[in-house]
């Protein structure tokens, strides 16, 4: 700092000496009235008036250059300096990119519920009043809370993080569509299927705002009622069999979705409630029909019926009636 100071005054000093002899010597000038350059003795005395700023600014670099090295550096190593700096921020933008990418993989990785991706479904009995209305809507709310617990703690046990209480409340709604939903169901005669969704991207950890959709919860197949058949050869083995059954099984899905049975996010990938994966009994069922037919094996006929009335709610409960294909 001290040395920094020191330069500073002998800077001043010269500067100062310099410009005052350039003051002495345009002075000079202009009373001896000389020339140069065949200027005119005013001019020429402004031209050694500049020559002495000039003078001055060159000295200052000139001392700052000798007594510090990164100056003497900027001098003579601009344009590598520029190049490496160039470089530099080329690689900074690179690994700023990167770095928002992999962020961006983390936050995906750390998704518990994606833009108006399904929580649950519920039904609510209309024309009940106020009251009752809103009992029924916050059980499944409720339903919705403890499924949203469960999403986190799955992820939070793999991370070996601390779980989330069962008691926590992670699931908020919008007060004014929530008062205005029980406001009009109070009010409407049928049962209604209620959608509890997820309008944004929801974060592990963090709260859950919910939104609602409704519609009036119809019969949809009545108990007994067929819903889709297809068919199976019962004579390949086993593992040909249930996946045959499985590919058929995601057809009765469709089919309940497309004639208007909600899909129950809650349940995943499971027809009624009976997880696709459980399909022994039903593949040795195939099989025996198949064999009943007189020979090792055969095609065979499966109906797929109601297993009870189903409603717009669901769920999508199934019973199987195998029959040999003559």
């Amino acid at each position: 700092m001290l040395r920094t100071i020191g330069i500073f005054f002998v800077i001043a000093a010269v500067s100062g000496l310099i410009a005052y002899l350039g003051n002495q010597l345009g002075r000079y000038i202009g009373k001896k009235k000389m020339s140069f350059l065949n200027l005119r003795p005013r001019h020429t005395s402004i031209v050694f008036t500049v020559f002495t700023g000039m003078l001055i600014a060159i000295l200052t670099v000139v001392v700052f250059a000798m007594v510090n090295e990164n100056v003497k550096i900027f001098l003579t190593k601009f344009d590598i300096l520029q190049k490496n700096y160039q470089e530099l921020e080329k690689k900074n933008a690179e690994l700023q990119k990167e770095a928002a990418r992999l962020a961006d993989i983390v936050k995906k990785g750390k998704i518990i519920f994606q833009v108006n991706e399904g929580i649950c479904i519920g039904e609510v009995k209309g024309n009940l009043g106020t009251e009752k209305t809103k009992q029924q809507l916050d059980l499944i709310l409720n339903y919705a809370n403890e499924i949203a617990i469960q999403r986190n703690n799955d992820k939070l046990w793999v991370l070996n993080e601390n779980l989330i209480p069962n008691s926590s409340t992670v699931v908020g709604y919008f007060p004014e569509e929530y008062e205005s939903l029980i406001s009009r169901l109070s009010g409407m005669k049928g049962n209604y299927a209620i959608q509890v969704y997820s309008p944004g991207n929801a974060y592990l950890k963090d709260a859950v705002p919910v939104r609602f959709n409704y519609r009036p919860n119809k019969l949809v197949f009545k108990e007994g009622e067929l819903i889709t058949s297809f068919k199976i050869d019962g004579s390949a083995p086993s593992e040909m069999v249930e996946s045959q059954l499985l590919d058929s099984l995601q057809l009765v899905k469709k089919e309940g979705l497309r004639k208007g049975v909600l899909a129950n996010p809650a349940k995943g990938e499971q027809v009624g409630d009976e997880p696709l994966s459980s399909l022994q009994k039903k593949v040795a069922a195939i099989q025996e029909k198949a064999r009943e037919i007189g020979y090792i094996g055969g095609p065979v006929t499966v109906k797929v019926l109601a297993k009870n009335d189903i409603y717009t709610v669901g769920p999508l409960d199934i019973k199987f009636d195998i029959e040999p294909e003559y």
